[in-house]
Parts: C-alpha cells; sequence; structure tokens
C-alpha cells in the first residue's frame, strides 16, 4: 500500500513539473505519463484492497471452521 501511495504521488509530480524538465517527447507526454503513474498506482491499491479482504474473509473462515471442531473438547465434562 505505501509503494501505491509513493507511485502515486510521483505520478502527480510528474504530472506538475513534467512540462518544465523538459521530458523527451514533449509537455504532452509527461503530462500522460504522470496520468498512467497515478492511475497504475490506483489499479496497484484496489488490487491490494480486495486481496487483503479475500486474505482476511479467509483466515476468519479458517477460525471459525476450527473453533467449531475444537468446541466440544473444550466445553468442560458434567460431574
Amino acid at each position: 500500500f505505501i509503494a501505491a501511495i509513493g507511485l502515486f504521488v510521483a505520478g502527480g509530480v510528474i504530472m506538475v513539473a513534467g512540462p518544465f524538465a523538459g521530458f523527451p517527447g514533449g509537455p504532452f507526454a509527461a503530462i500522460l505519463m504522470g496520468l498512467g503513474l497515478m492511475a497504475g498506482s490506483v489499479f496497484i491499491g484496489a488490487l491490494l484492497a480486495i486481496f487483503t479482504i479475500w486474505l482476511v474473509n479467509g483466515v476468519v473462515w479458517f477460525a471459525r471452521l476450527h473453533y467449531r471442531l475444537l468446541k466440544p473438547a473444550l466445553e468442560p465434562t458434567p460431574a
């Protein structure tokens, strides 16, 4: 997530400062490159968010499954 945020900021810097830095291809290419980096970072951030939600749901499912399996062994036996 930190890399996606860093790419987004770098894309913004390239989009704003690129036309004045003299990138090959002219100012329009620098603006498009900055927009491309920003769009790519949003895409990576969205994929990471989907993967994180999937991973957390999988861990919760795994924990519930094993709790159901261990629940009879954890209950005290009547005296």
